[in-house]
C-alpha cells in the first residue's frame, strides 16, 4: 500500500517550499557552522553572495577571511555570545569580494543544541544589503545636511495636518521656539509663544490666506516666559483636496532677530544723526 502523507509532513512539505521561494527570491544564502568540526556549509547563492568559487569543504577561517578586518572583532564576539547564552542574533557586517568591491552582509543567526544542551553548530540566513544600507546612509547623509543648513540659516520647516491638529516641526523650529523635542506640538502650543499683542493678527492673516488659496507670509514677534522677545518670518503654502478643502499647510519659520535688532539700532542712529543736523543747522530738513 502507498504511504499516505500526513498532515504533519505536508505542512513541513509547504513551509519547506515557501522557504526555498523566499531565500530564491530575497536572494538569500544558507549557510551552516560545525563548531566541533569547524566545517561549514553553504549553498550556492552564499557563494554568490561573497564572490567565491564553490569550496567543499568550506572552513570558517576561509570565511572570516573574507570579513574586513575593522568588523571581525564584533562577528566573533558575536557568535560566541550565541554559543554562550544559546541565542539567536542578527548582525551587519562587510566582506571584501575579489575585485575588491565591499559588500554589506546582514546575517540571521540561530544556534542548534544537541540533547544535552550543548550548541553543536550555528545555521544562518546571509543577505547582501549594500544597495539598502548606501541608500539608508544617503538619506542619513542629506538628513544631515538639511539640518545643518537649516541651523545654519536659523530657518525650519514645519507641517500642519488639520485632521489631526498635530504639527509636524523639524528641529530647527524647536530651536527657534525654544521647546523640547519630546514635545508632540499643537497649533495652540504654537499660538501661546505668539506675542499677545500679535496673536489675533497671526490667526486672521492665517485664516485669511486658507479662505483665499493665498501664500501664508507674515512677521510676528514671540514672547517667552522669561520675557525675551525673538523676531520671526513666515511663510506657507496650503493644500487642499478634490472637494477644496484645506487639508494641510506646508511652511517655514525663520528667526530673523538679530537682524531686525541691527535694523532698529540702525534707525535710531539715523533719528539721532537727523537730530543733531536740524540742531547744528536749525534750515535742516
Amino acid at each position: 500500500m502507498k504511504d499516505i502523507p500526513t498532515l504533519e509532513q505536508n505542512d513541513s512539505k509547504a513551509l519547506a517550499t515557501r522557504l526555498s521561494l523566499a531565500i530564491d527570491t530575497g536572494e538569500i544564502g544558507v549557510w551552516d557552522w560545525n563548531i566541533e568540526s569547524n566545517i561549514t556549509i553553504w549553498d550556492d547563492r552564499m557563494f554568490e553572495i561573497y564572490g567565491l568559487d564553490k569550496i567543499v569543504p568550506m572552513l570558517y577561517e576561509t570565511w572570516i577571511n573574507k570579513v574586513l578586518p575593522e568588523d571581525r572583532p564584533n562577528v566573533v564576539a558575536s557568535a560566541q555570545r550565541a554559543i554562550s547564552n544559546k541565542t539567536k542574533y542578527t548582525d551587519q557586517f562587510r566582506i571584501m569580494k575579489a575585485d575588491n568591491s565591499v559588500r554589506y552582509i546582514q546575517s540571521s543567526v540561530d544556534v542548534v543544541c544537541d540533547d544535552s544542551g550543548k550548541v553543536t553548530a550555528l545555521i544562518g540566513l546571509d543577505i547582501d544589503i549594500t544597495e539598502k544600507k548606501i541608500a539608508s546612509d544617503t538619506l542619513i547623509l542629506s538628513n544631515t545636511r538639511y539640518e545643518l543648513a537649516e541651523k545654519m540659516g536659523h530657518v525650519g520647516s514645519w507641517e500642519q495636518t488639520f485632521e489631526s491638529d498635530e504639527l509636524f516641526w523639524s528641529n530647527e523650529v524647536y530651536n527657534i521656539f525654544e521647546f523640547d523635542l519630546k514635545n508632540t506640538m499643537t497649533f495652540e502650543q504654537f499660538i501661546d509663544r505668539v506675542h499677545p499683542d500679535e496673536r489675533n493678527h497671526v490667526a486672521l492673516v492665517f485664516e485669511k490666506s486658507v479662505k483665499e488659496h493665498n501664500k501664508y507670509y507674515i512677521e510676528h514677534r514671540l514672547l517667552f516666559p522669561d520675557g525675551r522677545i525673538k523676531h520671526v518670518i513666515e511663510r506657507a503654502e496650503h493644500f487642499y483636496d478634490e472637494n477644496n478643502k484645506h487639508i494641510k499647510t506646508v511652511g517655514t519659520v525663520q528667526d530673523h532677530t538679530e537682524k531686525k535688532i541691527l535694523e532698529q539700532e540702525a534707525e535710531k542712529s539715523y533719528q539721532m544723526l537727523f537730530k543733531r543736523k536740524r540742531v547744528t543747522n536749525p534750515t535742516f530738513q
